[in-house]
């Protein structure tokens, strides 16, 4: 199998698995009962779940609920009407690592929530357009930036998307006072 087909076959297996997922989120439903399932839908597939991976993190998933941004640990609060649900997830398919990540609202929401979830698409598709060979992760990000901020929303500026661990003891700082991590611009490969 090629490094293609073991990637798009693993994310066909996430996808199916998300969708899954995101048909639990309703009133009631924990947290926890949702990373639960998607631990063992997983397996089922033969994959592992690569944010248990992560040293010290002991869940599937990642949900945030409302205003939570990301790496959100799964808890034992259910579900309410009105909820913004955000589950993030991976997994380890023949050697590579695949992530993938959807938003649920629960209805009903207010038609500001809906604006907003409105304007997170097209963030989305925005920066999908733009992934294409020879652009950077920079022209991704200015696309979503650009689209959110001339909606009248504000982007975060400063998300950690290294290991949580490195920034709740402080290192994560430290290592980018002592400039050894720069963020990625080099173009996308095809």
């Amino acid at each position: 199998m090629t490094k293609l087909q073991a990637m798009t076959e693993g994310g066909k297996r996430l996808g199916h698995i998300k969708g899954l997922l995101a048909g639990m989120v309703k009133e009631g439903v924990t947290p926890l009962e949702i990373d639960t399932e998607a631990e063992k839908l997983i397996k089922e597939g033969g994959d592992k779940p690569n944010f248990k991976m992560e040293p010290g993190y002991r869940h599937s998933t990642c949900i945030n609920v409302n205003q939570g941004i990301v790496h959100g640990i799964p808890g034992n609060t259910p579900f309410k009407a009105g909820d913004v649900v955000k589950i993030d997830m991976g997994l380890l398919h023949e050697g590579y690592h695949l992530d993938t990540s959807i938003t649920v609202a629960i209805p009903p929401i207010s038609p500001h929530v809906a604006k907003f979830l409105e304007v997170c698409q097209s963030s989305l598709d925005a920066a999908i357009f733009e992934a294409i060979p020879g652009h950077t992760v920079y022209d991704i990000g200015l696309a979503m930036q650009t689209v959110v901020e001339t909606a009248g929303y504000n982007v975060t500026r400063r998300l950690l998307s290294r290991p949580w661990w490195l920034w709740v003891t402080g290192i994560w700082s430290r290592i980018r006072m002592a400039g050894l991590f720069r963020p990625r611009t080099d173009p996308l490969q095809p």
